[in-house]
């Protein structure tokens, strides 16, 4: 750019959209819009005095630059809206967990317990936090282990995001065997 471009006035464009990419990934539409607009008026009245450019390639880039606030902008909201619907379908999923008659587990691939739904309260006397962090394996018959074990292996052979059902008898507080 520096013997083609002594002045700079070519490096502007990169930079502001540097500046616009990164505020659509952190800020709102307006923000970015409004960013795009002082970029774009800067660069309006930097071309005709730096670049020494005629008001048809004014024009001609303005409205390139103008094109990629908008683009920005659309890329902005667009981050917002799923988001938004990502935050909306994790609380649905919980107060589906939540309010689950069945006792739910999520179990990471080293079988140790990552979740576990209030009904376990209920049902089996365990406290939901004091299940967290152990194996599943603690938890089942040990005639059971090699079977839930084989499911595990058979889970995490799945692509990510799949999911299996399995049902086993689980140890209560009393210590009996509940099915």
């Amino acid at each position: 750019f520096g013997i083609a471009d002594p002045q700079g006035a070519m490096l502007y464009i990169p930079a502001a959209v540097l500046l616009l990419i990164t505020a659509a990934a952190l800020w709102s539409p307006r923000v970015v819009v409004l960013l795009g607009a002082l970029s774009a008026l800067g660069y309006a009245a930097l071309l005709p005095f730096q670049a020494h450019a005629g008001p048809v390639a004014t024009f001609t880039l303005v409205a390139l630059m103008a094109c990629v606030v908008g683009l920005s902008a659309v890329n902005a909201q667009s981050r917002r809206r799923l988001e938004a619907r990502r935050r909306a379908a994790e609380q649905r999923a919980q107060t589906l967990l939540e309010a689950s008659a069945d006792a739910v587990l999520a179990v990471g691939r080293n079988g140790v317990v990552k979740y576990v739904s209030p009904s376990l309260t209920r049902l089996l006397g365990h406290d939901a936090g004091s299940l967290l962090g152990r194996r599943v394996a603690d938890l089942i018959p040990p005639d059971r282990v090699p079977f839930v074990d084989d499911f595990f292996t058979r889970l995490a052979a799945q692509p990510i995001g799949g999911n299996a059902r399995t049902e086993s008898r689980v140890l209560n507080t009393d210590g009996e065997w509940v099915h």
